[in-house]
């Protein structure tokens, strides 16, 4: 059933619920540029360390906007670990004609993570540099090993460039669409391909809905798809554009859009 006013509509098709094979939650965060896909993972990864959990959040987009978006201030630039100083001669085991095939991440959060809070750690990584898929996926599973906490990965849509080896850690994804017929096409290309890296619990997130008209649309783009274990509406708020880029004025209004994310929020911690 829609809600009367259009917001959220969440259905649950988890066949008998969802289990965590890993300690804590991991979720891959994947959209079209333009679609407030990192607002959202900002917006989470405040809502999950409101709840008392630890938040490691990993900028795997080119753009590096989640920083300015979790309310860092302008002008702080973060090095992503292949460029650290001597990062690839640390991580590799040295520079010469022969390299350690894995890079040492046991220490990579304590030298290139940035803390923004008691619970809540930022990780820029380069998916793409020499530190690449099998730096990046060590970090992310030294860090579930060492806690039980939520791990938030924001990603352009076509994860192909991150591979099995960073999406092999994986047990659920978010994919963030506006209502455009455009913007649901990638959101189901995105969906598929986290299928075939064995992502078995998709959420769907339709942003900036105005309206019938926009749900109407989703219901053609998307149709009858069982690749959502839920979707979720939220409406166009006009906030989100006036306090960008940073998502922490919204987080103490009680507004559909908050209650759509907080609805999200929940879901997701479904075990």
């Amino acid at each position: 059933m829609i809600e009367k006013d259009g917001v959220q509509r969440a259905f649950d098709v988890m066949r008998g619920g969802v289990r965590e094979e890993e300690r804590g939650l991991r979720l891959l965060v994947t959209g079209r540029v333009g679609t407030g896909r990192t607002a959202l993972v900002a917006l989470l990864a405040h809502l999950f360390v409101m709840q008392g959990m630890e938040v490691l959040a990993v900028d795997a987009d080119p753009e590096r906007r989640l920083a300015a978006s979790l309310g860092c201030l302008p002008g702080i630039e973060f090095v992503p670990p292949s460029w650290h100083e001597g990062g690839v001669e640390e991580d590799t085991g040295g520079t010469g004609m022969l390299l350690h095939l894995r890079p040492r991440v046991s220490d990579a959060l304590e030298r290139c993570g940035m803390r923004l809070g008691e619970r809540l750690t930022l990780f820029v990584a380069d998916g793409v540099g020499e530190f690449g898929n099998t730096g990046l996926g060590g970090t992310i599973s030294e860090f579930v090993r060492r806690t039980e906490g939520v791990v938030l990965l924001d990603t352009l849509a076509g994860v192909e460039h991150l591979g099995r080896a960073v999406a092999e850690g994986f047990s659920r994804a978010l994919v963030v669409a506006d209502p455009s017929q455009s913007a649901l096409s990638v959101a189901l290309r995105a969906a598929d391909f986290a299928r075939t890296l064995g992502i078995g619990d998709i959420h769907l997130v339709v942003n900036r809905v105005c309206g019938e008209t926009d749900l109407e649309e989703v219901g053609r783009s998307v149709g009858p798809c069982h690749l959502f274990s839920t979707i979720t509406y939220l409406p166009y708020d006009e906030a989100v554009c006036r306090t960008g880029p940073a998502v922490t004025p919204l987080l103490g209004e009680e507004t559909a859009f908050m209650a759509g994310v907080r609805g999200i929020c929940r879901v997701l911690t479904i075990r």
